[in-house]
């Protein structure tokens, strides 16, 4: 299990009223965390979980959380960019990086793979709190490969680590994650600067799927606000919603 007491002093120059609850199991970390702040309860607050019994995914899917990953939801003042979801991601690019030395990519709109396998998978969701517009980001990291998972998106699941490592990792990863995201919302601008240079797929045939309808085209690249931007038949086109495949070659 986390260990509280060492992430909150790891952290302390960059989120000093962080409130943090760690836990062995739970049901949802995005679910406790949005009752709490529903209740009126004080942000910036993170709940962090070895395993989840009933996580939550994009669009209301379930999110599978074993034991053997590091699941946490942070609430904190909504952010006047829409750029949460991608800091998010390029927090725990680089976070992953620190930590293990591994090279991870980021994949359009909210995972991180490692060798094309998803390690990774991040929700953003804004609630209301007495009042007052909160922001939830929840991450869900597989510290070792999940057994017995299906494909997210036709991509494989993976993980960090051939084999459980030592509880001080996952409470390393944290707190990098929470440190990088601190950087990030001071420095807004090098959000998507950093998210091309470590976008999977780039310059790669992809399909997305933003409703009924897919697109296919070529990545070509992001736009400022983090949308998709695809070189189909018929012109550039940006897409800001979707789930993203890449397109097997002939």
């Amino acid at each position: 299990m986390i260990d509280a007491v060492a992430l909150r002093q790891a952290v302390a120059t960059t989120w000093p009223n962080l409130v943090i609850h760690s836990l062995s199991t739970t049901s949802s970390t995005q679910q406790v965390v949005a009752e709490q702040v529903a209740a009126g309860a004080t942000v910036p607050r993170l709940v962090v979980a070895d395993q989840q019994t009933a996580g939550i995914g994009r669009h209301g899917h379930g999110f599978v959380s074993p034991a053997g990953g590091v699941y946490f939801t942070l609430a904190l003042p909504a952010w006047a960019s829409p750029l949460l979801t991608p800091a998010a991601g390029v927090a725990m690019q680089r976070a992953i990086h620190q930590v293990t030395g591994l090279q991870p990519t980021l994949k359009w709109v909210n995972d991180v793979l490692v060798a094309d396998r998803k390690v990774c998978g991040i929700l953003a969701t804004r609630v209301a709190g007495h009042g007052q517009a909160r922001d939830l980001i929840g991450c869900g990291v597989n510290l070792v490969a999940p057994a017995n998972v299906p494909p997210a998106d036709a991509v494989p699941v993976g993980g960090l680590f051939p084999r459980q490592p030592a509880a001080t990792v996952a409470t390393a990863l944290v707190a990098a994650w929470l440190t990088e995201l601190a950087n990030l919302q001071a420095q807004p601008a090098t959000i998507m600067p950093h998210y091309r240079r470590h976008a999977a797929w780039l310059n790669q045939r992809v399909r997305v799927q933003p409703g009924r309808t897919p697109i296919e085209g070529t990545l070509i690249g992001f736009t400022a606000t983090g949308g998709l931007q695809l070189q189909t038949a018929t012109g550039t086109m940006t897409v800001t919603t979707g789930s993203l495949r890449r397109i097997a070659p002939a």
